[in-house]
């Protein structure tokens, strides 16, 4: 079991709540986060002194993945959530 606490991720799930905009820009914020998470995993895995022991190198290459991931799913719903704004 995996157990995630995540304050945006709540806020947006009460985001119906809010007019669309301030919705989208809590999504925006979302993947802001993920981006700046990314760097600061991404200096950590360029520091100097040679290659982490196995297991601290799975665990910062997970972070990196879904930070990642967690970036790019941000991008699809914007993309998603604009177009069909524009449909409507």
């Amino acid at each position: 079991t995996v157990e995630l606490r995540d304050e945006s991720l709540l806020r947006l799930f009460f985001a119906d709540a809010l007019p669309r905009d301030e919705a989208l820009l809590l999504l925006e914020g979302r993947k802001r986060g993920h981006e700046q998470y990314l760097d600061v995993l991404r200096e950590i895995q360029a520091l100097p002194g040679g290659p982490d022991p196995t297991y601290v190198d799975l665990v910062l290459r997970w972070g990196i993945d879904f930070n990642e991931w967690g970036a790019r799913w941000c991008d699809e719903q914007l993309e998603r959530l604009r177009a069909e704004k524009k449909a409507a």
